[in-house]
């Protein structure tokens, strides 16, 4: 058996490089049942919420509406990492 596809979810806050992820994915797999294998990446939002306009998704890191531009939101999420699946090819 051999690992064909992993698929990621990153939150934006985790501050991770995709291209580096790549990198060290690929260099890790090798010479293991990973080798060869794609890696999938989805971006997790970050919620932030307004007292002025509510609440809305974001996939970049800000201290500020920016709907308003208002200074006194709340942060929420974004700083997942989850395997949303590893695909596994058998004889």
């Amino acid at each position: 058996a051999r690992v064909t596809r992993v698929s990621l979810k990153i939150g934006v806050l985790r501050g991770i490089v995709i291209d580096h992820l790549e990198f060290f994915f690929d260099h890790l797999s090798a010479g293991t049942v990973a080798e060869g294998a794609m890696l999938e990446m989805e971006e997790g939002a970050l919620t932030i919420t307004c007292p002025t306009c509510g609440e809305m998704e974001h996939k970049e890191i800000r201290y500020d509406c920016p709907r308003c531009g208002d200074e006194g939101v709340l942060l929420k999420g974004g700083d997942e990492l989850r395997v949303l699946s590893v695909e596994i090819e058998t004889d």
